[in-house]
């Protein structure tokens, strides 16, 4: 027997009890809050339109969304739609979108480039393992998020002739295309000033530099080292002292490359 129902009403039509959905019946408070916080999340996800940003999701959830709450038992019920919904969520509802998005827009604008004999994802790929396994470094998931749609997207300004600052500022947010574009080299060097004043830039550049050169010394290319090591001091001299670690990382494997 079922001892907690979970029902759900619609905020368009509130205080409309013609409206009401029950949802189904749970045996544990813990289920019935779980499917609660699931059909809050999956209504915030219907609701994101491109170019929302946490407050616009919110207050489009406060106006059309979906508020389910719990009867049955014998305590209170402690979930509270209202409470559920807050900038914090409506954010990274939104960064999780944006994330899936770039991943798939990286995926269709470099389909026909490689990467050494490979496919292009495959370095961003790397880019990316490297954002995940250095994450901690970053001061909350917003920037987290950032880095990683940054680290998907790093090279599209620069390589596809069909996409610039302003497509990506539509598609992905403000700052998202600034870190692109501040990752998009200039005259094929790297723009320093840009990154200095981007740290989360700065932060895809070390990961995307990691990716290059870890790649390049099991695919080796002397050529490739010796540039890498030659830009290396400037990197590391402006390097923001909260990602150093990744630059030492860079530092070691240069250090150790066939070559030298």
């Amino acid at each position: 027997m079922c001892k907690y129902i979970v029902k759900i009403d619609d905020n368009y039509h509130y205080m409309d009890e013609s409206e009401r959905i029950n949802d189904g019946g749970y045996k544990t408070l813990e289920e019935a809050i779980d499917r609660c916080k699931m059909i809050v999340l999956n209504n915030l996800k219907e609701l994101y339109k491109k170019g929302m940003d946490a407050g616009d999701l919110g207050a489009q959830w406060a106006m059309f969304g979906e508020d389910p709450f719990i009867v049955g038992g014998d305590e209170s019920v402690p979930f509270s739609s209202y409470e559920f919904v807050n900038k914090t969520l409506c954010q990274e509802i939104i960064d999780d979108k944006i994330n899936k998005e770039s991943m798939l827009f990286a995926i269709s604008v470099h389909s026909d480039q490689e990467y050494g004999k490979y496919p292009y994802m495959v370095h961003l790929g790397f880019v990316n393992y490297y954002i995940n396994k250095y994450k901690y470094l970053l001061s909350n998931q917003h920037d987290v998020n950032m880095a990683i749609s940054g680290g998907w997207l790093h090279d599209t300004i620069e390589d596809c002739a069909s996409v610039n600052y302003e497509e990506l500022k539509s598609l992905f947010g403000e700052d998202v295309a600034d870190i692109v574009q501040a990752l998009t080299n200039i005259d094929g060097e790297y723009n320093l000033n840009a990154l200095k004043n981007n740290k989360i830039a700065f932060f895809v550049k070390l990961c995307d530099r990691l990716a290059n050169v870890a790649f390049f010394k099991i695919n080796f290319k002397e050529k490739v080292y010796i540039k890498y090591v030659n830009q290396f001091e400037d990197i590391n001299k402006n390097c923001p002292k909260e990602f150093k670690k990744i630059a030492d990382e860079i530092k070691l494997l240069l250090n150790n490359a066939d070559f030298k």
